[in-house]
């Protein structure tokens, strides 16, 4: 599995104020593999924030599990 998020977002106003530079954007990526049988689905992926402005730089691994009863 292959995912993208991106996120855009103008600069916040304030009492009707525009505060300049307050902008966020970013975009992330996140290659994972899966294995699932009738019962158990498990992911696990890498994320990496490839591109951003005003935002928080992260590298993440992923594991996800769901079982099904």
């Amino acid at each position: 599995m292959f995912e993208a998020n991106g996120f855009l977002q103008k600069d916040r106003k304030e009492n009707k104020e525009k505060i300049p530079a307050s902008d966020t954007k970013y975009l992330i990526i996140s290659p994972a593999i899966g294995w699932s049988n009738e019962k158990v689905q498990m992911l696990l992926g890498y994320q990496r924030t490839l591109l951003g402005e005003n935002t928080d730089v992260n590298d993440s691994v992923v594991l996800t599990v769901v079982y099904t009863f």
